[in-house]
């Protein structure tokens, strides 16, 4: 007799598993599959990681080139453009780092992701511009999206159905 068998709580027969259980949120269950809202956030996120990190290295590119005229402006310019630069690169490690965490279903890149719609929700708000409303609208999305049941499921922070099939394991 294995040491996880199953057995049916009514009539006391083994029951056959097709696949172990997995430790997902407070119960025992298959993970389910991702979502394709999750998938396409963690995608965007991974590209943006990418954009951003290239954009420093031009940035970069770009100060030392100027930094070759030798003016007073060129290396103030230099100055700033590396400052930008570095604050880039940051920030496109952050989204290379959230993107995994969304694909592999880690709640703390979804709280990141609500946190960074929550503050371009609060830009949105100051800007008072076009881009602000494309901007709110799309965090709005975003957030509301996020915390949707089934999503919430899948980062492990759902209420999973209750299994159809009562059975009782048995550890020796």
């Amino acid at each position: 007799m294995a040491f996880d068998a199953v057995f049916c709580q009514n009539c006391g027969a083994s029951v056959e598993r097709s696949l172990p259980p997995v430790a997902f949120g407070k119960f025992t269950s298959i993970k389910p599959s991702r979502p394709l809202g999750v998938t396409i956030l963690a995608i965007l996120s991974l590209i943006s990681g990418v954009c951003l990190i290239l954009l420093s290295g031009i940035m970069l590119t770009a100060g030392a080139v100027i930094l070759g005229m030798t003016t007073v402006w060129g290396s103030l310019i230099t100055t700033i453009l590396q400052a930008l630069a570095v604050v880039l690169a940051l920030w496109g490690l952050l989204q290379l780092v959230i993107g995994w965490g969304l694909w592999n279903g880690k709640n703390w890149a979804r709280l990141i992701t609500i946190a960074l719609a929550i503050l371009g929700i609060i830009t949105a708000l100051i800007l008072h511009s076009l881009s602000g409303i494309i901007v709110l609208a799309v965090s709005a999305i975003i957030i509301y999206y996020l915390l949707r049941p089934h999503v919430k499921t899948y980062f492990g922070k759902g209420i999973e159905p209750e299994p159809t099939e009562k059975t009782t394991s048995i550890v020796v």
